[in-house]
């Protein structure tokens, strides 16, 4: 079912839609496809965190370990994606967010 779906996302041109491109490179490996989705991935034009990790986790389900770490660096060099300090940002969201609704009661 997936391949048919892939299939028409090819057909109707939707594969380099970010939100398309990035549910496909999440469900090739499912099906045991790794480097489609890679292909797929390297093919896109614009690369959120979403998309890198689907990747990353395709891979790292897959087993290939080492190969889902080099993404990893990768994802934080060549798109300048730093996930520790978005985090921390989010973090500091959060934090901010229940102090506020604590302090107003």
């Amino acid at each position: 079912m997936g391949y048919k779906v892939d299939g028409l996302v090819r057909i109707r041109g939707l594969q380099t839609d970010l939100l398309t491109a990035t549910a496909l490179v999440n469900l090739c490996p499912k099906a045991g496809d790794v480097g489609s989705a890679r292909k797929l991935f390297e093919g896109m034009i614009v690369r959120d965190v979403v998309a890198w990790n689907a990747v990353i986790s395709g891979y790292s389900r897959a087993g290939f370990l080492s190969e889902a770490v080099g993404l990893y660096k990768n994802m934080r060099v060549v798109d300048g994606i730093w996930l520790l300090r978005n985090g921390k940002v989010i973090h500091g969201h959060v934090l901010n967010s229940l102090m506020a609704k604590y302090i107003s009661g």
